[in-house]
């Protein structure tokens, strides 16, 4: 337990009443929100990029990516990048399990950090755009919690621009 005497000055006058002294601490707020930045018709597949953003610091970020069902993750294109979208060092570890990619980022400091990677359109989407019907299940969700028990959450949804058989296409150059 701490005492503070307030002096002429305004400033706290800090008494030690004990050695040992344990200091918690709450994590802070974490904003959060993702986007498909483009479509790579040659490949058929989107790059997205999830951005969040702890005000302080934030133990245990964990981020939960769902894809649509027209969507699937290509595991090896996650990465951790900059606001630029250069790659940068940093804990980025991904698991995969079907749908869901789960992210985890550790214990952070306050900053901006950006995860990019990609998904494909599967070839039953491409097919139903090349018979001129309208692809659904290419939303993609995306949670994220922190603290020690992960109580504290946020989430962020987004569904790429409609898709057309002509975005698809490859062309024969």
């Amino acid at each position: 337990m701490q005492r503070h005497q307030f002096h002429a000055n305004n400033r706290p006058k800090v008494h030690k009443i004990d050695d040992a002294r344990t200091i918690s601490h709450r994590d802070g707020d974490v904003s959060g929100w993702k986007w498909a930045s483009n479509y790579n018709a040659d490949e058929q597949t989107y790059t997205w990029t999830l951005s969040v953003t702890p005000k302080t610091v934030a133990s245990k970020l964990v981020i939960t990516d769902t894809a649509g069902s027209n969507l699937s993750f290509i595991k090896d294109s996650f990465v951790l990048v900059d606001t630029s979208g250069n790659p940068v060092e940093g804990t980025c570890n991904v698991s995969i399990k079907g749908q869901v990619a789960t992210i985890d980022l550790g214990n952070v400091k306050a900053g901006e950090y950006r995860i990019q990677y990609k998904t494909k359109v599967s070839e039953e989407a491409i097919k139903k755009l090349q018979d001129g019907k309208k692809l659904d299940e290419t939303q993609n969700d995306m949670r994220w919690t922190w603290g020690a028990e992960g109580e504290n959450g946020g989430n962020s949804s987004t569904t790429p621009s409609e898709l057309k058989y002509s975005m698809v296409s490859k062309s024969a150059d």
